[in-house]
């Protein structure tokens, strides 16, 4: 009912009802629209979040593997001198730089999206890596003595070495 100048009131025309009932309509349909886009970004904002994630937690996994590798390695040349587990050795020290690298990184990411705890991460990336990089120079000390043909010393090295490691 629409009111006229009189203040009577007097019923819509089908047009009037139409155009009211398009508009409202349209109300409805920007409403599901919006929701619908905040929607999209939310899950947009969680994708961004799991990349990273997932990165960082393969990026230990994979140096938590690549060090275990490296270390039946050493193991193995140590007691069966075989030149392909020394070859695997200097190999495995590639894999791990690739996967510091992608832990740093991942770490890297996370601290740009805001994640907390990430200063923590990467502190602990770079003291991992820093470590690693002593195990491996005395792992060359270790294959270099062991090449000599010092085998005994060699294998004091590596566990003088590795008990140092381990307390760190």
């Amino acid at each position: 009912c629409q009111l006229s100048h009189a203040g009577n009131c007097v019923p819509m025309s089908f047009r009037s009802k139409l155009i009211c009932l398009v508009i409202l309509t349209n109300l409805l349909l920007c409403g599901a629209v919006w929701q619908l886009i905040s929607g999209a970004q939310s899950i947009k904002t969680q994708i961004q979040l799991f990349g990273p994630a997932v990165g960082y937690m393969q990026g230990i996994s994979a140096v938590n593997s690549a060090l275990t590798r490296q270390t039946k390695e050493i193991f193995d040349y140590l007691i069966l001198h075989n030149e392909l587990d020394k070859q695997e050795l200097m190999t495995s020290n590639k894999e791990l730089e690739k996967y510091f690298q992608l832990w740093q990184q991942s770490a890297e990411d996370q601290k740009l999206l805001n994640v907390e705890g990430e200063d923590e991460d990467l502190a602990l990336v770079g003291k991992t890596y820093s470590a690693y990089q002593q195990w491996y120079k005395s792992i060359l000390q270790v294959v270099a003595l062991a090449d000599q043909g010092n085998q005994s010393q060699a294998l004091q090295v590596f566990h003088q070495n590795w008990s140092s490691l381990l307390e760190t």
